[in-house]
């Protein structure tokens, strides 16, 4: 009886809010041509698609002159992912932050989402390279923020003169704390992506003995750091927050990291990235100041490695989950030490303009372009994969 009770409720739950919802989008559509009222739902509950999908809509309106007379209201949903990036965004967006009427809304604009009545945020940016890069960050810090910044960094123990790297790696902690409602098997098509960050140390360490403090970030973290050394912070087991977590990744030399969504708060805000264990083998960074290195490949039954052409031939290159590499029998492999200290030096050496380049690195720049089709997204990139892991890795061009 109860079982049957609560499925009651929850249908008549459902079937409110499309009744709901639809009144209140036929009453918008049909006013459209006199108030033209547009409506976009901001992804509020993953803080990279939060970052980068609002970005990339503020600077089409920045660009565009023909929707000045559109009234645009952004809903979102609560909690989001990270209260000082919406609050930044509200400065730029109407922004209406109810759940309730969220819910409604994106339970409409599953079933109208071609009208021209919804704003496109399904966009993050990737494979819209000149769009992207056609005008700078569009989000800025208030003066108070700053003095606020100024605060965070005196807590870790430097100054705002002192110069920093963020870095971070993509586990499973963030999503089955924050979004338990899904159970561990259904998160785990994301497995693929996740990394361990002591993998990351050599590249933290080099930059510790560089005089550069390297701060590991993350609102939720798996694996504490497997050592403690002078110049590395773990801020994301002992001073963490919302406010810092976007400070620091804004005001950094440049960020370390994967396709976790933390990466999408410094790419907003034009700060170089170098992005390790990349994968699937579609996915760059989006600005010429970016650098990246990809997973690697093997079949499980030959332990032999996966050519880029192979993968791409297989298809492999725009699989987003780890079922299908499982039932093709390929290992995702993650990026060494070694590589990812070499992407580190490289990125630091690039930003210090005293990176050296040698005769055949183009060459292979060009190489590694050339295997994606003209009509595949990730042609024509504006980023850089790393100038070490393509010499020593030559043969996965072949």
């Amino acid at each position: 009886m109860r079982m049957s009770f609560s499925w009651l409720k929850s249908r008549f739950i459902y079937v409110f809010r499309l009744v709901v919802g639809h009144t209140l989008f036929f009453v918008i559509k049909i006013a459209y041509p006199l108030i033209r009222i547009r409506i976009g739902l901001l992804n509020y509950a993953r803080i990279g698609h939060l970052a980068t999908n609002t970005e990339l809509c503020i600077r089409r309106m920045s660009v565009a002159s023909n929707e000045s007379k559109d009234l645009k209201i952004f809903f979102s949903g609560t909690p989001p992912a990270n209260r000082q990036l919406l609050d930044m965004i509200r400065r730029r967006l109407t922004v209406v932050e109810n759940h309730y009427l969220y819910e409604i809304l994106e339970s409409i604009y599953q079933r109208t989402n071609e009208h021209k009545v919804w704003i496109n945020l399904r966009q993050s940016g990737y494979g819209l390279w000149d769009e992207w890069n056609a005008v700078g960050p569009q989000l800025s810090f208030t003066e108070d923020e700053h003095r606020r910044g100024r605060e965070a960094l005196d807590s870790l123990g430097f100054s705002s003169n002192d110069t920093f790297v963020c870095f971070c790696a993509r586990d499973k902690a963030y999503l089955d704390q924050n979004h338990s409602w899904r159970t561990r098997q259904e998160w785990s098509y994301h497995d693929y992506r996740n990394n361990d960050i002591n993998k990351y140390m050599d590249g933290a360490r080099f930059l510790a003995d560089s005089g550069i403090t390297a701060i590991r970030m993350g609102s939720v973290v798996e694996d504490d750091l497997d050592e403690t050394y002078p110049g590395i912070i773990d801020y994301s087991k002992y001073h963490r927050s919302d406010f810092s977590d976007v400070y620091l990744t804004a005001h950094c030399k440049f960020f370390l990291g994967d396709t976790g969504g933390l990466f999408g708060i410094p790419t907003i805000f034009g700060v170089p990235f170098a992005a390790v264990n990349l994968t699937p083998l579609r996915i760059v960074p989006r600005t010429p100041l970016d650098i990246f290195i990809p997973k690697k490949y093997r079949y499980i039954s030959t332990q032999k490695i996966i050519t880029f052409k192979e993968l791409i031939k297989l298809g492999a290159h725009d699989w987003g989950r780890t079922d299908k590499y499982i039932d093709a029998g390929i290992e995702v492999i993650e990026n060494t030490s070694e590589e990812i200290l070499d992407l580190v030096m490289e990125m630091n050496a690039r930003i210090d303009d005293t990176w050296v380049t040698n005769d055949g690195d183009e060459e292979l720049q060009i190489r590694y372009r050339d295997l994606f089709s003209s009509d595949h997204p990730t042609f024509g990139f504006p980023s850089r994969i790393g100038t070490q892991f393509l010499r020593k890795n030559s043969y996965l061009l072949e």
